[in-house]
């Protein structure tokens, strides 16, 4: 472990290793609101922003189209 001897350093370290810790989360999340949204609601409103209702029709039809069962029983 890295030893560091001024203790003013380790605040800003830890505010370094927070935020990019944030920054690798940005997608994920970005993925988890996108997935809750109509296609409508995604290419008509703010894609960017918080769904207006939630949408689980998305999970719905990925789990029956794609044959997600037999890919988790493959792996």
């Amino acid at each position: 472990m890295l030893y560091i001897r001024n203790k003013l350093a380790k605040p800003f370290i830890w505010l370094f290793l927070i935020l990019l810790g944030l920054f690798n989360l940005y997608p994920f999340v970005y993925m988890l609101l996108m997935s809750l949204k109509t296609n409508e609601e995604i290419i008509l409103y703010n894609p960017f922003g918080l769904p207006k209702s939630i949408y689980f029709e998305n999970y719905k039809n990925a789990w029956s189209k794609f044959s997600i069962p037999i890919y988790f029983k493959n792996s």
